[in-house]
């Protein structure tokens, strides 16, 4: 049988606590950092001035900027000491991190005053 759990009186808020807000503000600058330095290893690798990066290169999810440089590195016989397999994990785990924060809604429990993270489209809850 499927977990349900209780509805409870919440409202959607917009307006997050200024630490909460800063930390998810610090999050996402962090993973766009994490997308722009793929981003440049793949131009750098091919050679291309900043201009034509930001021409060539859209925006692919971050593994599959990672997947670039890694195949840029064979073609160029260029040999990485790093694990890749653990990297793309790691990647990845930060990618869905990231979306479930930038996509989720946040609530304001009315009793206690507390905070709740709720994913969106049922995909369950986390607080």
């Amino acid at each position: 049988m499927r977990n349900v759990t209780t509805p409870r009186e919440a409202e959607v808020i917009h307006e997050l606590p200024d630490e909460l807000a800063a930390l998810i503000g610090r999050i996402m600058v962090a993973y766009e950092k994490l997308e722009h330095k793929l981003t440049m290893l793949t131009g750098v690798l091919l050679q291309l001035s900043k201009p034509e990066a930001r021409i060539v290169l859209r925006e692919p999810r971050a593994n599959e900027r990672l997947e670039m440089a890694l195949d840029l590195f064979a073609i160029k016989d260029i040999q990485i000491k790093t694990d890749t397999r653990a990297l793309s994990e790691v990647l990845t785990k930060a990618t869905s991190g990231r979306d479930v924060l930038a996509h989720g809604l946040w609530l304001e429990n009315l009793e206690p005053t507390t905070y709740t993270f709720a994913l969106r489209a049922g995909l369950g809850q986390r607080t």
